[in-house]
């Protein structure tokens, strides 16, 4: 899907100051943070979206002040997934 924004001029180039990215991507990039915010994309899919692999979208994320907090349980859940492929990968 395509989606057509008309930006005036002189906005296009606040908007694009301090980046290097066009300010096409600069909008994608910053819809794709709003709805990773809004937890209406999960990692993966952000980072699809954005067509970059998960490590970069981390940077992107970093980049726009998005920091993931875990609770201690869901660490904790993740940590005995992690030991539960493990021992299948053993066997």
């Amino acid at each position: 899907m395509s989606i057509v924004i008309d930006i005036p001029e002189e906005m296009q180039r606040q908007l694009r100051e301090g980046s290097e990215l066009p300010l096409d991507r600069l909008t994608l990039e910053a819809a794709a943070v709003e709805w990773y915010r809004q937890g209406k994309l999960f990692h993966s899919q952000f980072a699809k979206l954005l067509g970059i692999s998960r490590y970069d979208a981390d940077g992107v994320l970093k980049r726009y002040g998005v920091v993931d907090e875990y609770t201690y349980e869901e660490i904790v859940a993740h940590v005995n997934y992690m030991d539960q492929l493990r021992q299948r990968n053993q066997e």
